[in-house]
C-alpha cells in the first residue's frame, strides 16, 4: 500500500515546524496530567523541565487548552471564575492578541480546527443553552465574532433570549470571594417576593460549570409566570 507524503523531510524548516508541533502537544498533553497552568516554548532544547514559559502560568486563570489554526495563530481556552473565556494569541511567541467574545455566561466545550484553515469551532452551553455550535474566522481582517453555526433545538418551545444569567460575588465567613450565578426570565420582577432556588457544589479543583438542566430551566419560568423561581447557583472551588 502506497503512502501520502506528508512533509519534504529535506525541507529542515518544515521539519522543524512539524516537531515544533508534535512537541506542543506532547508537553500540553504532561502539563494537563500535572494540572499545570501554563504553555512552554517547545523549541527548547533539554528536558521539558528546562524549558521557559511560552505563555506563562495565570496567577488565577485555569488553562483548558488550546489549538494552533492557520498562520500565527493559537487559540487558548481558560476558566475564569468558573466561566469560559476564550484568548487569541500569536502562536509565534505567545503574546495576547485579543480577548475573544463568546456568546454569553457559559462553558465552552470542545474547539476544533487545523493548521491548514482560519476557522474556529466550539460548543457553547449555559443555564439557558441546551447546546450550541459556534464558528469564528481568524483570517486577517476578520471580525473575530462568533456566529450561530447549529443548535439544540428543544422539542418544547424555548428560547435563551428569554433569560437573563449574571455572575455575582459572595463573600464567606472567612473572606473568600465565591462566585455564583442568577439566572432568571427576563419578565421576573427583582423585588425580593420571587422564590428563589439556591444550589451549590465545588471542592477537589472540580468546579461545577454553567450547563443546562430542564428541571432548572422548567423551575425558572414553569408554565406560569406567576410561580417563577431564581435558581442561585454558587460555586467553590
Amino acid at each position: 500500500m502506497q503512502g501520502t507524503r506528508l512533509c519534504d523531510w529535506s525541507n529542515r524548516c518544515c521539519g522543524q515546524v512539524l516537531v515544533h508541533l508534535l512537541r506542543l502537544r506532547l508537553s500540553l498533553s504532561v502539563l494537563f496530567q500535572r494540572r499545570l497552568v501554563k504553555i512552554p516554548h517547545v523549541t527548547s532544547a533539554g528536558p521539558a523541565s528546562s524549558w521557559p514559559d511560552h505563555i506563562a502560568q495565570h496567577p488565577k486563570d485555569v488553562l483548558r487548552g488550546a489549538l494552533a489554526l492557520k498562520g500565527d495563530v493559537l487559540v487558548v481556552r481558560y476558566l475564569r471564575d468558573v466561566v469560559a473565556a476564550l484568548q487569541l494569541r500569536q502562536l509565534g511567541s505567545g503574546a495576547l492578541t485579543k480577548e475573544l467574545p463568546l456568546p454569553g455566561v457559559g462553558s465552552v466545550g470542545a474547539m476544533s480546527g487545523d493548521r491548514k484553515g482560519s476557522e474556529l469551532f466550539f460548543s457553547f452551553t449555559s443555564f439557558t443553552e441546551p447546546g450550541a455550535l459556534y464558528r469564528i474566522d481568524t483570517a486577517p481582517g476578520s471580525a473575530l465574532e462568533p456566529q450561530l453555526f447549529r443548535r439544540t433545538e428543544l422539542k418544547v418551545p424555548h428560547s435563551a433570549d428569554d433569560y437573563v444569567t449574571k455572575q455575582v460575588f459572595v463573600t464567606s465567613a472567612d473572606g473568600t470571594q465565591v462566585p455564583m450565578f442568577i439566572t432568571h426570565h427576563k419578565d421576573t420582577k427583582l423585588d425580593g417576593s420571587a422564590p428563589t432556588l439556591l444550589y451549590g457544589y465545588g471542592g477537589f479543583n472540580v468546579p461545577l460549570e454553567p450547563g443546562f438542566s430542564p428541571n432548572r430551566c422548567g423551575r425558572a419560568c414553569g408554565m406560569l409566570r406567576a410561580a417563577c423561581q431564581i435558581p442561585a447557583v454558587p460555586e467553590v472551588p
